[in-house]
């Protein structure tokens, strides 16, 4: 049976209680059987790097690469064919790691399939015309936010994407543009960005929320990896808010993260090769997985948009 095993940290403080005192660099616990719709099986290994989601975004590039690094090996003791990244890890770790033999995958392809997935079936029930939209991306120089962007490229044919980084901004709306023809717009100020879209994600990899929610047209969508914030703050009614990037296990009925589900699928494939690692932003990735993902029948989860 193919063996997979996944790195994250806690994300709550009662969840991180759970490793006080820190008495080890890392805590593993196993993954039971999971099974595919077409009778395929994985098991494997869930490996807790015990640091706060701002702990990890304070490491220096260095030291993070040490630790993944460090669990990898850990990883290849126990037979595991590749590493998945959760948690802050999977936002903060955008270098390519060279160091590591055992394949990688940070979950970036079915993390942004699932965004798309939630955002596009969410906008059915609210009748929001795609067609017509402007989107914006918060954190649009992030892996994730770069292929949220070329995703729903396709669809809209207005994107505002946000940074700070903005030589990187300008890269990325020529990429953009060279994909379809469609308004690309450069704002790096969050509040003006998010103010006259229909549509925001928020892919940026702040554990908080860095902008003021009242600030979002009325009527809005706006979709979150809220699982992966420390806060969780208001809205305005009329906002629709998705907790997006979560799958739903075939059988067992378990909500997990995307990435955490991207691994799995993989292992169940057989295919141990570097997948959504570093800056890789590849729609063909994106595709394939979101593909494999219905033939092993799991489901992106957006309990208000359900499968119709």
């Amino acid at each position: 049976m193919n063996t997979f095993a996944f790195l994250t940290n806690p994300n709550t403080i009662s969840k991180f209680s759970l490793f006080w005192p820190v008495k080890r660099a890392f805590n593993v616990s196993r993954i039971k059987k999971i099974r595919s719709t077409n009778g395929k099986e994985t098991e494997g290994f869930l490996i807790f790097l015990p640091l706060s989601p701002q702990q990890i975004l304070d490491l220096s590039n260095g030291l993070l690469s040490e630790k993944i690094i460090s669990a990898s090996e850990i990883a290849g003791r126990l037979g595991a064919g590749i590493l998945g990244l959760g948690g802050q890890i999977s936002l903060s770790a955008n270098n390519n790691y060279k160091k590591i033999k055992l394949p990688m995958t940070s979950g970036n392809s079915l993390t942004a399939w699932s965004i798309f997935e939630a955002v596009y079936r969410t906008s059915r029930i609210k009748r929001v015309d795609f067609k017509n939209s402007c989107l914006t991306v918060i954190g649009a120089s992030e892996p994730l936010g770069v292929l949220c962007a070329k995703k729903f490229s396709y669809c809209l044919p207005k994107i505002i994407i946000n940074s700070k980084k903005r030589e990187e901004l300008y890269a990325i709306k020529e990429n953009i543009s060279n994909l379809n023809p469609i308004e690309v717009i450069i704002e790096e100020d969050v509040n003006k960005a998010i103010k006259d879209a229909d549509i925001v994600i928020n892919t940026g990899n702040s554990p908080d929320i860095t902008f003021d929610t009242q600030n979002l047209k009325s009527g809005a969508i706006y979709g979150d990896i809220f699982s992966l914030r420390n806060s969780k703050p208001d809205f305005n009614a009329e906002t629709t808010v998705i907790n997006a990037g979560l799958i739903k296990l075939p059988f067992r009925g378990e909500i997990i993260s995307a990435a955490m589900a991207e691994t799995m699928l993989l292992a169940l494939e057989g295919k141990f090769v570097n997948y959504s690692s570093g800056g890789d932003s590849n729609l063909d990735n994106l595709e394939e997985i979101a593909d494999i993902a219905a033939k092993h029948g799991f489901e992106v989860w957006v309990p208000e948009a359900p499968v119709l």
